[in-house]
């Protein structure tokens, strides 16, 4: 998995490419934590190059979601595969986060 980060204004983009489990979510955490440092508030989480997540990666998501919301930020998630929308549907997770590609 391969994690490019861009920020324009005051939002940060930060995309993934591969599964987000195990290991990768730690290395999602890593970027996210470097942005926060920075004063970003507002991200946008492009998944549209990550087919699927597991426990790790859904753990790191609510992570995200409660460090944003924390400091009045906003997270979104864009690009969702079928099977991440499922995953997170299934784990009634969906609704917590702000900018699905369909409503839950």
């Amino acid at each position: 998995m391969s994690i490019e980060t861009k920020t324009a204004a005051d939002v940060t983009v930060i995309k993934i490419d591969g599964d987000l489990a195990g290991i990768n979510a730690e290395d999602l955490r890593a970027a996210v934590e470097g942005g926060l440092a920075e004063g970003v508030r507002d991200f946008v989480l492009d998944l549209s190059d990550a087919p699927s997540c597991d426990s790790a990666g859904l753990e790191a998501l609510t992570w995200f979601q409660r460090e944003c919301e924390d400091r009045l930020g906003l997270l979104k998630l864009c690009g969702l595969s079928p099977t991440f929308h499922k995953i997170l549907e299934i784990t009634r997770l969906g609704d917590r986060f702000v900018g699905q590609d369909e409503p839950f």
